[in-house]
């Protein structure tokens, strides 16, 4: 998926690009909302094109990650309390709810640690790939 915005600084390799939300990238959750019911958004995104501030940027978020984080976000936290409650369940009825809790609650740290490993990586981060260097009248 590609959109466009304006770069508002750089630093380290990666740019802060804001953005109109579109439609299409509306559920991702890659993006940080401004203020609530704002349609505005800021992404970090590598750098690779070479953007300054004030141009307007070409930002790419490939569908491997996206849909990697949303396998992350959703259907491990609910895979390891199934995973949880079964195991909690075999050393008994009410230890199965505790295992499904325990279980849930330990997914989203080993969430946090994946996206820190992911962090940076092509195909796991947003990539400038194109700068517009037209200057406006």
């Amino acid at each position: 998926m590609r959109e466009k915005g304006r770069v508002l600084r750089v630093e380290d390799g990666y740019a802060v690009v804001r953005m109109v939300r579109s439609k299409a990238c509306s559920a991702c959750g890659v993006c940080s909302n401004l203020s609530p019911g704002s349609d505005e958004m800021e992404i970090r995104a590598l750098n690779v094109a070479g953007a300054r501030p004030g141009e307007v940027a070409e930002v790419e978020v490939r569908t491997r990650g996206v849909l990697l984080a949303a396998f992350m976000l959703y259907g491990l936290p609910i895979a390891a309390g199934v995973l949880g409650y079964v195991g909690g369940s075999l050393a008994g009825r009410p230890y199965g709810i505790g295992g499904a809790l325990a279980a849930f609650g330990l997914a989203f740290p080993v969430i946090r640690a994946v996206d820190k490993r992911l962090e940076g990586r092509p195909g796991f981060t947003p990539e400038i790939v194109g700068v517009d260097r037209t200057p406006e009248y």
